[in-house]
């Protein structure tokens, strides 16, 4: 029911004896925007190792007016004791060290072989090139003897294969 004009209240609408407009809210009433502030200002609490966070939760879930909120919430996974993490990290830096200390053996006893191979090959090269030596030693050896013989006269040929005989059974060659 309107009293007086329609859309003009004034301050003498408020007044006891003429009510034309009576408050229907209640002052102590929290307003939706101020719930959300709330909830707003707990979040820069989310992740602080003093504060429960699942009870956090819940504030900021009620601060929000939302009443069934458990299914949104999930307990995060147990975590494992500091020192047992820390023993099991050695344990792993252990199992790494000794994998590296057996490669570098691995490493080492293939480069071990490889050297030993050389080796065999470096002996092997020597003595191919010694007896290659004295195969022309040998050549030049009968060389001179044909020249010597041809040179004096008489046949002295036998003299000198005996004599290199000699030399290469008594190991001088």
């Amino acid at each position: 029911m309107v009293l007086d004009e329609q859309h003009a209240i004034a301050g003498e609408d408020y007044r006891e004896e003429g009510f034309d407009v009576t408050p229907v809210s209640d002052p102590n009433d929290v307003s939706e925007l101020q719930r959300y502030t709330r909830a707003n200002a707990l979040m820069t609490f989310i992740g602080d190792p003093y504060i429960n966070q699942l009870q956090l939760r819940q504030v900021m879930f009620g601060e929000l007016g939302l009443q069934e909120f458990d299914h949104l919430i999930e307990e995060p996974p147990p975590q494992q004791d500091p020192a047992l993490e820390l023993e099991h990290r050695k344990a792993e830096a252990k199992e790494g060290e000794l994998a590296l200390k057996a490669r570098d053996q691995e490493l080492r006893a293939e480069k071990q072989a490889q050297d030993r191979d050389q080796q065999a090959q470096d002996s092997y090269g020597e003595a191919a090139e010694r007896q290659a030596r004295i195969g022309e030693l040998d050549s030049r050896t009968l060389k001179n003897l044909a020249q010597a013989e041809a040179q004096e006269p008489g046949d002295q040929l036998d003299e000198y294969s005996q004599e290199a005989n000699q030399l290469s059974n008594q190991g001088i060659r």
